[in-house]
């Protein structure tokens, strides 16, 4: 009797272990999938925030001649309306009622100046752009053209390079 007690157990411990290699690798393949999802959803926030802040220079910047002076004035100045915006899906990061959060980095809030519409000439310039690596692999960076690429961190890291070499080279006396 015990060693049919021990073997039926056996049995079931047998059974548990495949139902739960089958659970983890439906949740492999989940993930799998939502990261693209994720890097979708960043480049649209970002491509997003780059058309608020050609419309925030439209309406708000003395006649189009200068870009906001932050990421946050396009949420201040209600360009946008939403907080989610400013949030990549693949962070983890919420939303916070009493303070902004954001998980973009911009050449607006870099530059110690407020930047003037004329002064970008590249529009190969990047704009905004992943303050970390969330997606694990690269970053997504939005342009002044509003063209959105995701950069591996060899390529971030030559983009920053330019941003840097921009607001030394812009920056007034």
């Amino acid at each position: 009797m015990k060693r049919s007690r021990i073997i039926a157990l056996a049995l079931v411990a047998a059974i548990v272990v495949v139902e739960l290699a089958v659970v983890m690798s439906k949740i492999t393949d989940a993930r799998r999938f939502r990261t693209p999802a994720a890097v979708t959803r960043c480049r649209s926030n970002l491509r997003y925030i780059g058309a608020a802040v050609q419309t925030w220079a439209a309406v708000h910047g003395d006649d189009g001649t200068f870009y906001p002076p932050s990421l946050r004035a396009l949420l201040d100045d209600d360009v946008i309306a939403f907080p989610e915006a400013f949030i990549c899906p693949a962070s983890g990061n919420e939303p916070q009622p009493d303070r902004f959060v954001s998980d973009y980095d911009s050449v607006l809030d870099r530059a110690e100046f407020q930047v003037r519409t004329s002064a970008v000439l590249d529009f190969l310039l990047p704009l905004a752009w992943d303050k970390e690596n969330f997606h694990g692999d690269g970053r997504v960076v939005v342009f002044f053209d509003q063209r959105a690429e995701f950069a591996d961190e060899a390529r971030f890291e030559e983009l920053m390079q330019k941003v840097d070499n921009w607001i030394r080279e812009n920056q007034p006396e």
